[in-house]
């Protein structure tokens, strides 16, 4: 809960329940929110195609089974809670289940923990028994005008790791209690062994540093030190959507843009256009804002160089949360030479819906996905046949919608940068840099072992990549009146992360993704790139 996408994306229902009055937001680590009725909150939003959501990261059933949320639900009385798991966009119209009640206290921390596997109360289909799950749902109260505050969400194995208490009376009832940050969240009820020890399992408490404390009947008779380890983490920025050759749109000036339409404010500023839209800002429009950004392009391009379509964004209006059916989308319109071939005839191809949250956000669109490439819409002289943006070879002109504001409202937007990013390629042979960063010092790691693969989902170790170590040779000595050695100029000069040097030699030519298995000695966690490398001959 440190960042609002953890819970903003679809928070009420993207606008069309109000479940939680504003304010609503993410303060101090803390989801904070007042009910209005049937408080629920999704941690994975199921139904959009691009951004922090459920279609993008869909969760392995078999993989994970345990679902932890440390929450307080302050009201008139103690708390029903209830987990939820959908397949896709239609929720509880389609596959879907549901576990049984918990009860929390009433003002108090507790750290909730839903078997999924074995928890299942109703709706269509047990956890297991369907591969994958897009949506997950948390409903902490039916009560109205309650405040709920979550502290974290946690999706495990089930997996137990415990931590023992000892010194404590045989054969006796305690209560167990994490303390941090002026919160003291209630973990589990326990009762010692003949030997005086409990196990207090911790696999769905968030990393950090705590002091337990066991109560016997609400007085505080032991208290330690208890440290969670942080499972290392590693992300690759190279390869990604944004590192492959691009072209880019740095929208710090108008030499960027070839005109603005339907848009009743716009300026350059710090780096970035502002603009600000409403509903009937087109003047061909009574309900539509529709505003466009015509793109300069010097020249054609080749859209099958293009895969990854990203901007950075920032939308701003009177609520923290988005909108998405009164149109909080962005289009991405390109055009082609029309089928009668004139100068000047144009087929426009419209993208597909795309998403956005308010706040700043980096949206990365994989063009050739067979349905995020596919245009939903044309105009003009158009063939028949629908032409995927991969198939469309020359592009003539391109727009970006930043939206299609229908919420009666102004919508202030705020535009970065625009890039248009290819598959990075490497010749056999040849050594690529793999540029990653992780959250952990090398000294604190145990190892990283490196692997590429055709299939990151289900085989990330697939081939272990080898590292590149070059053969030391002699420093080059300067001779003659002219001449003298200058060290490599690398333009990539801002990278401050960790590269490892591919050794591509012994690589059969092909499209990877590349992967990391990391462990620091208590954890160990696997991480694959979100784009591809191509090796070629």
């Amino acid at each position: 809960m440190n960042e609002f996408t953890d819970i903003s994306v679809g928070l009420n229902n993207s606008d069309q329940n109000i479940i939680y009055l504003n304010p609503v937001a993410t303060q101090g680590g803390l989801f904070v929110a007042t009910t209005v009725y049937d408080a629920q909150f999704f941690p994975l939003w199921p139904t959009y195609s691009i951004g922090k959501v459920g279609d993008q990261y869909p969760i392995s059933s078999n993989r994970f089974g345990c679902l932890y949320t440390a929450v307080k639900v302050s009201g008139q009385n103690n708390h029903p809670i209830q987990a939820f798991w959908f397949a896709d966009y239609r929720l509880n119209t389609g596959i879907w289940g549901y576990t049984v009640f918990k009860t929390i206290q009433n003002r108090e921390w507790t750290l909730v923990k839903f078997d999924l596997q074995n928890d299942f109360y109703g709706g269509t289909t047990r956890w297991l028994d369907y591969p994958e799950w897009k949506g997950i749902r948390i409903d902490p109260t039916n009560e109205s005008n309650a405040i709920v505050e979550v502290d974290w969400i946690r999706l495990t194995d089930c997996s137990e790791v415990n931590f023992t208490i000892n010194g404590l009376s045989p054969n006796k009832n305690y209560s167990f209690y994490l303390y941090s940050q002026d919160r003291e969240i209630k973990i589990q009820d326990s009762r010692s062994n003949q030997s005086g020890y409990v196990s207090l399992d911790v696999q769905g408490v968030a990393p950090g540093t705590y002091e337990y404390r066991v109560k016997d009947g609400g007085v505080v008779v032991k208290i330690g030190q208890i440290i969670v380890n942080q499972t290392p983490i590693i992300k690759f920025s190279r390869p990604s959507p944004l590192s492959g050759p691009s072209i880019s749109w740095e929208m710090s000036s108008s030499n960027d843009v070839i005109k603005l339409e339907c848009i009743y404010f716009a300026q350059y500023r710090d780096g970035y256009l502002e603009i600000r839209t409403h509903s009937n800002a087109c003047a061909s429009s009574s309900s539509v804002g529709d505003p466009k950004i015509y793109l300069k392009l010097p020249t054609s391009i080749d859209s099958s160089q293009y895969r990854y379509l990203n901007y950075r964004i920032n939308t701003e209006w009177s609520k923290p949360w988005a909108n998405v059916p009164k149109g909080m989308i962005v289009r991405w319109i390109w055009s082609t030479l029309g089928t009668s071939g004139r100068s000047g005839s144009r087929c426009h191809w419209v993208s597909q819906d795309l998403p956005f949250d308010v706040d700043w956000n980096i949206y990365s669109v994989d063009l050739f996905d067979t349905f995020l490439g596919e245009p939903e819409g044309k105009a003009g002289e158009c063939p028949a046949t629908n032409r995927s943006w991969a198939e469309a070879n020359d592009i003539l002109e391109l727009r970006f919608d930043p939206n299609e504001n229908i919420t009666g409202e102004d919508i202030t937007q705020k535009l970065d940068w625009i890039r248009l990013s290819g598959i990075e390629k490497v010749q056999k042979g040849n050594p690529f840099p793999v540029e990653y960063y992780v959250n952990e010092s090398k000294s604190q790691l145990a190892y990283i072992d490196f692997y590429y693969t055709t299939n990151p989902e289900n085989d990330p170790l697939q081939h272990r990549a080898i590292e590149y170590l070059p053969n030391p040779s002699p420093t080059p000595v300067p001779s003659g009146a002219k001449m003298i050695y200058l060290p490599l100029l690398l333009l990539r000069n801002t990278f401050n992360g960790e590269v490892f040097h591919w050794d591509t030699s012994q690589v059969n030519p092909g499209e990877y993704y590349f992967c990391a298995q990391v462990s620091d000695s208590y954890n160990t966690a696997t991480y694959c790139s979100n784009a591809p490398i191509q090796v070629v001959e």
